[in-house]
């Protein structure tokens, strides 16, 4: 007999242990596909029948308060579930394709954040990215793709910070890491609670440092300059491709050059980059991969001083700094990782 519940559970409880970010349920004709997503690439884990798929689908909807007769729409919900004593935050997704419905399953671990230390390829990056968050005010921006680190990077940060006692405050959609270490608070829209709206209140609240998960329109960007004038320190996120596209990207915004010189103190730009297998060599086999401890660190191209006012006054950089193409170029020269992950980021 087919037991929904005990296959819903090893499919999550097998992604957490191999530390899979998503889980897929693909419809096909005449099965459905499982699979995990390890690091960037998607591996096939097993085929079971559509009606199984079908089953499991609508028990991690009930399970996640979603509407198990809606077909017709896409929904989503969350979970909490414990594995191996760690509390494991789920998002799920539905979309109505055919012959039946997807199911996407995004794992968020809820264990300690890794120090910085141990999540930068190059010790000179964890010693910049920490003197950047001991400045007393100004605006702290990183970019990257998704799936590029920028959450974990600012929670390891904003760790560092937490032990000198400062009063941090984190607004993100939706909150991805739980902790006590600091007061979070989630955007909901639907309820009027936007970034913009939230950003105003936590003002009040006699923050040191405000996290905002990220910096989407022109309101939310204007009081994010002025939390940063008056004294505190701001650390967010934005949409764009590289240092010089995060201060093009606040202009697009309404920014004004001047607001931008007086209050940014810092751009990171970073990507996740696949390390080389030390047994595998380029090639790493499916079952080393989903096995192997540390598979994939964090470059970036960090912009701080007469770098930075060159770029915001000038638009291009005179002063030396290590471009995030030059970074990646050094890390596979080093044999750190592989050609492909220039291509991949780069080209």
């Amino acid at each position: 007999m087919f037991d929904i519940e005990a296959k819903s559970n090893e499919i999550i409880i097998q992604a957490y242990k191999v530390r899979a970010s998503d889980v897929h349920i693909i419809p096909t004709n005449p099965y459905s596909v499982i699979e995990y997503r390890v690091d960037h690439q998607l591996v096939t884990i097993e085929k079971i029948r559509n009606s199984e798929a079908e089953k499991i689908i609508s028990h991690l909807k009930f399970r996640s308060k979603m509407d198990i007769g809606e077909r017709r729409k896409p929904q989503s919900g969350s979970l909490t579930m414990t594995i191996m004593e760690d509390k494991i935050n789920i998002r799920l997704s539905t979309l109505p394709t055919i012959p039946h419905e997807s199911l996407s399953i995004r794992i968020l671990p809820q264990n300690e954040v890794e120090t910085l230390q141990r999540l930068t390829l190059f010790p000179k990056h964890t010693a910049m990215l920490s003197s950047l968050i001991k400045k007393a005010h100004g605006l702290i921006i990183v970019s990257g793709p998704t799936g590029s680190g920028k959450t974990t990077t600012i929670y390891s940060l904003l760790n560092e910070a937490a032990a000198r006692k400062k009063r941090i405050i984190c607004i993100e959609d939706p909150v991805e890491m739980q902790t006590d270490t600091f007061i979070q608070v989630e955007i909901n829209e639907k309820a009027g609670l936007t970034y913009a709206e939230t950003l105003k209140s936590v003002l009040r609240h006699d923050p040191d440092i405000i996290m905002i998960g990220e910096i989407r329109d022109f309101e939310t960007a204007k009081i994010a300059v002025r939390a940063a004038m008056t004294g505190h320190l701001v650390i967010s996120t934005i949409h764009a491709k590289s240092c010089l596209g995060s201060i093009n990207r606040l202009k697009e915004l309404g920014i004004e050059e001047h607001d931008i010189n007086e209050t940014v103190i810092g751009l990171v730009s970073q990507r996740l980059v696949e390390m080389k297998c030390p047994l595998c060599g380029d090639n790493c086999s499916k079952f080393c991969r989903i096995y192997r401890k540390r598979r994939r660190l964090a470059i970036f191209e960090i912009l701080a001083d007469k770098s930075l006012e060159a770029l915001i006054n000038e638009g291009e950089i005179n002063h030396r700094y290590e471009s995030l193409e030059q970074t990646i170029k050094k890390s596979i020269t080093l044999g750190y990782v592989n050609e492909k992950e220039y291509e991949r980021w780069l080209c």
